[in-house]
């Protein structure tokens, strides 16, 4: 079982790293990657979802607000956070809630170097496919444009990008895990991009998992094809 196998790839804080002994700078969205992962594969149990929990009590500074790890509090990126609201959907959609409230109470800057300090860098709402992610993630619907702007990052997702691009291709495939499935543009951009996933990798998404973190990786052995 994934439980099992990725014990050995468990930090100290509690996050799947990429690689053994390898930290996780990027802790959250891989672990994002793994509650989800379990989720499809029905092994979701409640110690995983402890895990989780328990582990996002470390990296938290305020309810929405997540800085990388620990120790090291460099900027967020939109990564962690496609990741941490992707996972959030099936364990506490509050997670989302929370991330929801904070951009809008802080004009979509998730400052966690200097929080409450608005930056463009922080600013991580200037990715509108990141405000309807969230309103996925939280179980709400986007308004029109969002779905439209939703739509076109996911249907020219890594369009003529070479196929060592695989991170750009697992955030996209979080965008779609995330999504409530409703939409008929948002219906033809998702099989518009399964398409060229299958052109581009013969296995899918199992591929594209072991290109990026390596074939023996407990991600890439159980990760989907689609």
């Amino acid at each position: 079982m994934l439980q099992d196998e990725i014990i050995p790839y468990i930090d100290a804080n509690g996050f799947v790293q990429p690689g053994l002994g390898a930290e996780s700078f990027n802790g959250v969205l891989y672990t994002s990657e793994y509650i989800v992962l379990l989720k499809r594969l029905g092994q979701l149990t409640p110690s995983a979802q402890l895990q989780w929990a328990t582990a996002l009590t470390k990296v938290t500074l305020a309810p929405g607000l997540i800085e990388r790890t620990p120790t090291y509090n460099a900027q967020e990126g939109p990564d962690d956070y496609i990741g941490y609201l992707a996972a959030g959907k099936y364990i506490n959609s509050k997670d989302a809630i929370d991330v929801w409230n904070y951009g809008l109470t802080h004009y979509g800057a998730f400052n966690n170097t200097y929080p409450g300090k608005w930056s463009w860098t922080a600013f991580l709402w200037r990715q509108p496919q990141l405000v309807a992610h969230t309103l996925y993630a939280a179980n709400k619907s986007p308004g029109g444009l969002l779905q439209l702007v939703w739509a076109g990052t996911i249907a020219l997702s890594c369009w003529r990008e070479p196929i060592t691009n695989t991170s750009d291709r697992i955030l996209a495939w979080l965008l779609i895990e995330t999504w409530d499935g409703k939409g008929w543009l948002n219906k033809w951009a998702v099989k518009l991009w399964s398409k060229r996933l299958l052109r581009d990798y013969s296995g899918g998404m199992t591929t594209v998992a072991a290109i990026y973190f390596g074939p023996n990786h407990p991600l890439a052995k159980y990760w989907p094809e689609i």
